[in-house]
């Protein structure tokens, strides 16, 4: 698989896509190994931002060679478009008087997309695709071992301090599940865990190099199974299975004959998964994390350890936490509750077009009215405490919409740019089903499902998980753009 369009035609060149190469894969690990980056920022710059830059200012010469052909590529195309139309909304939302911080915040979680044909020139060659992938299918193995070794926080004398470091450092966040089980949940690292494993069952599916290799392939599927399990995170429970699933059933309705081998190698990395997690759990004072899980899953939020047996069962301590669990729960309900209203009036004024970059949503009192009035349609005993609840969280809930986060990737996106800026947004990734399709009669079935498997799995995280407007799903993104633009186009070259 070589690339027919972006080549280097000078020793110079070709030195400059080399090094370049090694500033994409330097960009990979850190995203992937050091969350938000903080850990090591010096002043305005991170190691990050400097593998970005050196990796984009070491691909101009390839880039300014291959000009006219990057401009005339699809996703190329798209990306321009939407990149152009994110300008004009930061425009209006100067004029319009948004917020700056947030019109900033905006503009530079997207500025990741500049990096596009960086990509597409630089990796240029099979060889390069596949050490890229591999280097993050490693980065997320060491991910997984990290999970599993912090899983043993709570048994430390220094735990609290190393939660807090790990927290002001952006790395990943710590929460006791009992009083010896706990979540870990990577930032990036944890989002990064399925992409591993798709990538990992693609090199076992199709590297012939020994059962040595095949069991390292399955060994590290497990890993990442467990790391994935150990975030406790339902959006990506969910968004695993399906893209599991529909995978799965895209791979065998185009080659049936691969079905016992992708059952074969997806069970045996469950089951020692599955082995893997009871045993964790035994060595961690006889917890039963799948029941643990189960409780993580059903009750949407940390329990306290004096409420958990190290069984994963439930206690009643009688003592009135179970209230404050539900009133803590109640309250998250109501703050997702309220900014999906206030987005959604929010986005009414201009569903088309959108309100400009750094669009907030606005609390106003009224809207708890019709939070209580949703509860209590909801409420089969026809309680009307509802009121008195939505009164006490009033500020809480006032101070989460004022900070102008929101947890809702797609009602922002349309709240700022418009339904034309999303599909703008999503016009790649349409063009990328339709070349995974075109791909499924073909060699490049296996590379071009895990690839396409692995970015559909960030949007739909994104949903409950915000990550396609930042760097960990953007990167993810590029990745898939460069793949399938390269199996498009060998595709192409092949039928003419």
């Amino acid at each position: 698989m070589e690339n027919t369009l972006f080549k280097t035609e000078s020793a110079f060149e070709e030195k400059c896509s080399k090094y370049a190469f090694y500033a994409l894969i330097l960009y990979f690990a850190d995203i992937i190994l050091l969350g938000t980056g903080a850990i090591t920022k010096i002043g305005p710059l991170s190691t990050r931002m400097l593998f970005f830059g050196a990796a984009g200012l070491l691909s101009l010469p390839v880039i300014f060679k291959n000009i006219k052909k990057l401009v005339k590529t699809p996703v190329v195309i798209f990306t321009v478009a939407f990149f152009a139309w994110m300008v004009i909304g930061a425009v209006i939302g100067f004029a319009k008087g948004n917020r700056t911080d947030i019109i900033m915040s905006d503009f530079m979680g997207y500025l990741n997309l500049i990096l596009l044909p960086t990509m597409l020139v630089v990796l240029n060659t099979k060889d390069r695709i596949y050490t890229l992938l591999k280097a993050i299918a490693y980065c997320c193995a060491a991910v997984s071992v990290g999970a599993i070794a912090l899983s043993f926080t709570n048994l430390l004398p220094f735990r609290d301090s190393m939660r807090i470091w790990l927290t002001e450092k952006g790395l990943c966040a710590l929460s006791g599940m009992t009083s010896v089980a706990v979540r870990v949940f990577f930032h990036t690292g944890s989002r990064y865990m399925f992409a591993g494993f798709l990538i990992a069952f693609f090199f076992l599916l199709t590297e012939n190099k020994g059962r040595k290799n095949s069991l390292c392939w399955c060994g590290l599927m497990a890993l990442y199974i467990v790391g994935i399990f150990l975030s406790y995170t339902r959006a990506i429970y969910a968004a695993c299975f399906i893209v599991a699933v529909v995978a799965f059933i895209f791979v065998v309705v185009c080659k049936r004959e691969l079905t016992k081998k992708v059952l074969k190698a997806f069970g045996l990395a469950a089951a020692c998964a599955v082995v893997f997690i009871l045993v964790l759990g035994g060595v961690q004072k006889g917890q039963n994390l799948i029941k643990i899980s189960f409780y993580r899953i059903l009750l949407s939020t940390d329990l306290p350890a004096s409420m958990v047996g190290d069984d994963g069962g439930l206690i009643d301590t009688g003592d009135g936490e179970m209230e404050k669990i539900s009133e803590d729960v109640q309250l998250g309900s109501e703050i997702r509750q309220a900014k999906k209203i206030l987005l959604g009036e929010s986005i009414a004024k201009s569903p088309v077009f959108g309100g400009g970059l750094g669009t907030a949503i606005k609390y106003h009192p009224e809207i708890l009215d019709r939070i209580v009035f949703e509860n209590q349609e909801e409420d089969a005993s026809g309680n009307a405490s509802g009121s008195a609840v939505s009164s006490g969280n009033a500020a809480a809930i006032e101070k989460s919409v004022s900070s102008g986060y929101v947890e809702y990737f797609y009602h922002d996106i349309i709240n700022k740019l418009g339904i034309f800026g999303l599909a703008l947004y999503l016009a790649p990734y349409v063009w990328m089903a339709v070349a995974t399709l075109r791909a499924g009669k073909s060699k490049y079935l296996l590379l071009s499902t895990c690839v396409f498997g692995s970015i559909t799995f960030f949007f739909i995280i994104a949903y409950f998980n915000p990550c396609m407007n930042t760097t960990v799903g953007i990167s993810c993104y590029l990745l898939a753009m460069t793949v399938l633009n390269l199996i498009y186009n060998n595709l192409e070259k092949a039928r003419k």
